[in-house]
């Protein structure tokens, strides 16, 4: 889960759960209860807004995980697992790309999503001893199939065998919040940061920019908060280059250069929208669920 899911929802239910507690416990113990109950009651009764608390606290102060980072100088892919397993590295020679079919059937229906395998395989029996996932899934076996050309052309071509990319903001800069949050939407929102035509991408926007614009915000908090754990020294010296930049880069036009800096108009006043309708939406849920609560004593 998206560790601003785990932060935003643990607040929320952390909140509840006291609130539950306070309103729940001088009744409860005004009864007589039998011994097991005396014990387990408050257990509970404590244990809740406890555990929300830390579910909360662990999700914004955990180390953040690194990106995928491919070191083209050190033919090798690296990777942040957790505290306990520390960086990991595999040698980019020694792995071999696939794509696989995921089938997702829920009670509403059933999708496919399909993602960039790599896979370090077993020299004698070929079996697959390690599996990386490189990049997020697709939804096309072409896409995947892009990614890892592009992949390949980094790692064994040159520079200008490369498309040109665009830059994206760094994470700590704030200013560039929204220009993040519409990253989300790639295929709803263009890069000058307006609706693609036709009604689908406004409503596929306003649905999910509501249900997550508290999560993104405490995302991009987390990712300006939380410590980061430090690369390994052989890789520190590999992530910069003297001189210019010799990878082609897409320039951004004037309304992009006003989006970062967090001065676009239509981008502000979209997700001001978008703000005001997730506090209804959420405060309107917690003041429903804690009045079902105190009108029930």
């Amino acid at each position: 889960m998206n560790r601003g899911y785990g932060l935003v929802l643990g607040l929320f239910m952390a909140l509840f759960s006291t609130i539950c507690t306070l309103a729940l416990a001088p009744k409860l113990f005004s009864q007589d209860l039998a011994s097991i109950e005396f014990v387990v009651l408050p257990m509970l009764l404590l244990g809740l807004p406890v555990a929300f608390a830390f579910w909360a606290l662990r999700s914004a102060r955990a180390p953040l995980r690194e990106p995928f980072i491919l070191s083209r100088k050190l033919r090798k892919f690296y990777v942040w697992v957790d505290k306990k397993q520390g960086w990991r590295s595999w040698d980019y020679d020694s792995l071999t790309p696939f794509t696989q079919v995921n089938r997702l059937v829920t009670a509403a229906g059933a999708s496919t999503v399909y993602a960039l395998r790599l896979v370090v395989l077993d020299q004698k029996t070929r079996a697959i001893k390690e599996t990386i996932t490189p990049v997020p899934v697709k939804r096309t076996p072409e896409a995947c199939g892009q990614m890892w050309e592009f992949i390949r052309c980094y790692m064994d071509g040159q520079p200008q065998d490369l498309p040109p990319v665009r830059l994206q903001p760094e994470q700590g800069d704030k200013a560039a919040n929204l220009v993040r949050f519409d990253s989300r939407f790639t295929g709803v929102i263009t890069p000058d940061h307006s609706f693609e035509p036709g009604i689908f991408p406004r409503l596929f926007f306003w649905f999910w920019a509501i249900v997550d614009y508290w999560q993104m915000r405490a995302m991009v908090w987390i990712q300006r908060k939380a410590p980061r754990p430090a690369h390994p020294p052989e890789l520190v010296d590999t992530l910069h280059w003297s001189g210019p930049n010799p990878y082609k880069v897409i320039k951004p036009n004037h309304d992009e250069m006003l989006a970062r800096s967090g001065s676009l108009p239509d981008l502000r006043r979209r997700w001001l929208i978008a703000g005001v309708l997730a506090t209804l939406l959420y405060g309107g849920l917690f003041a429903l669920m804690t009045a079902g609560i105190l009108s029930s004593l």
